[in-house]
């Protein structure tokens, strides 16, 4: 009796789990399907936005539109957004930008981006501050100055940029201190974002950040001074390279120097102890090197490293005054070997690209 009893239960029990196990399969199914028919119903929605729109937008980056349909729904805000930053992009600043930004607020575009940027999601806060970025909206200052100092780079990156768009001048020093502790800032973007600017509006306030931030942020600043004026900030590379013994520091201010006047500091970098240096005051001598200069480059093709040697040697080549027969009897009459093997090279890698 007792196993009988057993066995029903034991029945039981795997009906329902089968049954269960059914009613799951179904439940998914059902799941699968009222996704993929959001999923088809959003796409629809996107194409149908998307052919009412790009011809009148495209159509503002040459003149704006005399008469427009009424702004896109909440529901389309965000799509519509995207299009237009796109475009936005596309074409930068100037003329058809403006144009973009003007139809962009009679269609309440920055109206849409204000509310957005309050919502949680990530990929909205993004588009928006890009979209009040582009629109340069002022009321909007307050919102991404605190934006600026979140933890999230993406974030913090985005809003430095909007805000320089809004008003560089005002913006660049709350941002410079900001880009020179965050090494968690893309170079490439914070570079790509005071191209942007235009170096007549960061060169002065590039060359007096660079003087006031801690040492250790120094070198990371120096490498956007090359898209500086160089003769705004010339002063200020050489108090730094004048005043520390930092290799990094050092070896960026080599990078930027490229006046005659600058002759002797590079020269007496030539012959530092450490390689690094040696290498980066042979470039800086093949920017700005005189004949005066030959016989030192000449016998760095000779340094103990590698790379000093083939980097002296290619400053050797490239200087004006110095033809392809002239680096031939360098080459043949120095008296280091491996100097002699780098000229060579130096002068088979011009014969191959056609340089010579």
């Amino acid at each position: 009796m007792a196993f009988g009893t057993d066995s029903n239960t034991v029945l039981q029990v795997a009906w329902w789990t089968g049954a269960a196990s059914v009613a799951l399969v179904v439940l998914l199914m059902i799941e699968i399907v009222f996704l993929r028919t959001l999923l088809v119903r959003r796409k629809r929605r996107v194409t149908r936005l998307h052919e009412m729109w790009q011809p009148i937008l495209v159509e503002s980056l040459e003149r704006i539109p005399e008469f427009l349909p009424a702004p896109p729904s909440k529901a389309d805000a965000f799509e519509f957004l995207l299009l237009w930053n796109y475009l936005q992009e596309s074409v930068r600043a100037g003329d058809a930008g403006e144009k973009l930004a003007v139809v962009a607020r009679r269609l309440d575009a920055n109206r849409q981006a204000l509310k957005m940027l309050n919502q949680r999601g990530l990929r909205k806060k993004l588009l928006a501050i890009q979209t009040l970025g582009w629109l340069r909206e002022i009321s909007a200052w307050e919102k991404l100055h605190s934006i600026l100092g979140c933890s999230d780079p993406i974030l913090s990156l985005c809003a430095a940029t909007s805000l320089m768009r809004i008003d560089t001048q005002r913006a660049l020093p709350l941002i410079l201190p900001i880009i020179a502790r965050r090494s968690d800032w893309s170079m490439a973007v914070v570079g790509a974002m005071l191209k942007d600017a235009g170096a007549d509006a960061i060169s002065g306030p590039l060359a007096r950040a660079v003087l006031l931030i801690p040492t250790v942020q120094v070198p990371r600043m120096l490498r956007f001074l090359e898209l500086a004026h160089p003769h705004a900030t010339v002063s200020a590379v050489r108090q730094l390279i004048g005043s520390t013994s930092d290799m990094e520091t050092i070896t960026a201010c080599l990078r930027i120097l490229q006046f005659p006047d600058d002759l002797p500091i590079v020269r007496r970098f030539l012959k530092d102890g450490r390689w690094q240096i040696r290498l980066q005051a042979a470039v800086c001598l093949g920017r700005i090197g005189t004949p005066a200069d030959v016989s030192s480059l000449s016998h760095a093709c000779g340094d103990l490293e590698w790379w000093v040697r083939y980097r002296s040697a290619q400053s050797l080549a490239n200087l004006p005054f110095i033809t392809s027969e002239k680096l031939d009897a360098i080459s043949e009459s120095h008296p280091n070997e491996f100097a002699s093997d780098i000229i060579r090279q130096v002068i088979a890698e011009r014969e191959v690209t056609g340089y010579a």
